[in-house]
């Protein structure tokens, strides 16, 4: 008896050191990471197509709890880069995603857009998961189980995304007395900045097979012997299906736009720029109207020059040390969206004067929990500006010219760098002390980033919670504020 009580000791105490075994191995294989989504590109014959380019850039949460709004997909902001994944044999991109979008607001779609040399680019929002986010009430789960067991599937998978080949669109210029040495062209299809877009390789045309059937607005560019631009109007091209579309566009001298600030900025101006947008004289689709953006320094006289622009309704924003550009919607000014000054540029060069008004200067001291100064604490605001009555961006970070993208056929042009101005934000030294030295008054709050403190958040009813500090700025004065931070691990923004 004593031999079998050992040897059943024995073998209990091996099934409990292979459990446990399994236990440590599962908790090591199965150890939380980032999730994938695995996205599946296929033709309208429902083949699968390799060597398809999906590059995510943005990320959208869950919707539940209030949250919403959609994240640009910075490198520096997660610990999963949006790298592109090109897909395999099978059609097939396991792409790696942040289970966050910010805190412990969970991910719920990401937006990507996928490339191939062979098939029409496009935009995509891509749902990576349903299920309800942690500390959803029981109601909520309720009916997410409920709708499962409808569906008989317990796995969420996202919908094959079909391409389609595109047609050919060719362009080229009307004869003209000009001798036009190279051409480029905008479109309202997307991607008519991709590297793989527009086919440069025969003299005298553009040629483009991504192009789907029916009516885009396009545009030719062409450069002349004196190496300025020469431009078409934009117009509706139809794109027939199964058939060689030849288009000859008529190119037009380019425009050039002076201008200089008004009086009230003191000479020398200092760290000026000026940015505009162009959008054609009739856009037809909002949009997807192609525009025209370019950018330049403005001298210490305060004045700037433009040339070889094309013809149509002009939006320009300026900034310099001490100055902003005023609200070009007098009516109805936000303290967030800055709408640029507007003018039109016609037949004929454009001279012009930017109205400037005076910013105001934030000092903010940042303390920890515990009321000892902070160090390295990033404090910044977010003046936008509106092109178009649609996008936006930071006021003067968008300092990129169209030329080059067009130029730049074999560079990465997935996005587009952004230079924040400096004015708009600052880092806290060893006193604590972050300085912001150009901040439009229009500005009511601002926010911080750092590695372990945030902001205690703000409850704003029927939204989500904030982590932003108030102020109130007055032109051409200093504002000092205080802000004590708590650790980021107290009090996450959640769903619930």
């Amino acid at each position: 008896m004593d031999v079998r009580k050992r040897h059943l000791r024995f073998k209990r105490i091996i099934v409990l050191m292979l459990i446990l075994a399994a236990l440590i191995i599962l908790t090591v294989i199965l150890k939380p990471g980032n999730p994938i989504v695995v996205i599946k590109i296929v033709d309208d014959q429902d083949k699968p197509i390799s060597g398809a380019t999906v590059t995510p850039y943005a990320l959208r949460p869950k919707p539940d709890g209030g949250q919403g709004g959609h994240y640009l997909w910075a490198k520096d902001r997660y610990d999963v880069p949006s790298e592109p994944v090109v897909t395999d044999k099978t059609g097939k991109a396991n792409v790696p995603y942040p289970t966050f979008v910010l805190e412990r607001v969970e991910t719920g779609e990401i937006t990507v857009k996928i490339n191939h040399p062979e098939y029409i680019s496009g935009r995509q929002d891509i749902v990576v998961s349903t299920k309800p986010p942690h500390g959803a009430p029981w109601i909520v789960w309720k009916d997410f189980l409920i709708n499962r067991l409808k569906r008989r599937t317990i796995v969420t998978r996202a919908n094959p995304i079909v391409l389609k080949r595109g047609e050919i669109l060719i362009l080229k210029p009307e004869k003209t007395s000009e001798s036009i040495t190279n051409l480029y062209a905008q479109t309202s299809s997307d991607g008519w900045n991709d590297n793989d877009f527009w086919d440069r390789s025969q003299a005298g045309i553009i040629m483009s097979r991504k192009h789907a059937p029916g009516v885009h607005e396009v545009r030719l560019i062409g450069m002349n012997q004196n190496n300025e631009l020469m431009f078409s109007d934009m117009v509706d091209v139809t794109i027939n299906e199964g058939v060689t579309n030849s288009v000859s566009l008529a190119l037009k001298p380019s425009r050039t736009v002076r201008g200089r600030l008004s009086d009230n900025v003191p000479r020398p101006v200092v760290n000026g720029r000026v940015v505009i947008n162009i959008i054609p004289l009739v856009p037809k689709h909002s949009y997807e109207t192609p525009q025209w953006h370019t950018w330049t320094n403005i001298d210490k006289e305060g004045s700037f020059k433009m040339p070889s622009l094309p013809e149509g309704n002009m939006e320009i924003v300026a900034l310099c040390d001490g100055f902003i550009s005023t609200d070009g919607n007098k009516q109805n000014p936000s303290s967030v969206i800055i709408h640029p000054q507007k003018h039109t540029i016609g037949a004929n060069d454009l001279d012009i004067v930017i109205d400037m008004e005076l910013t105001a200067r934030l000092e903010v001291t940042v303390l920890d929990d515990k009321n000892q100064l902070l160090e390295g604490v990033r404090v910044f605001t977010w003046p936008n500006v509106s092109w178009g009555d649609w996008s936006s961006t930071i006021f003067c970070s968008d300092l990129y010219k169209t030329i080059d993208r067009l130029k730049q056929i074999n560079e990465n042009q997935s996005s587009i760098k952004l230079d924040n101005p400096t004015d708009f934000f600052g880092i806290s030294d060893n006193n604590g002390l972050a300085v912001l030295s150009n901040v439009p008054v229009g500005i009511t709050s601002f926010s911080v980033e750092h590695d372990k403190y945030v902001l205690p958040k703000v409850e704003i009813p029927g939204s989500a919670a904030r982590r932003e500090a108030n102020i109130i700025l007055k032109p051409g004065t200093v504002t000092r504020e205080t802000v004590i931070l708590e650790p980021q691990s107290k009090d996450p923004q959640s769903h619930y």
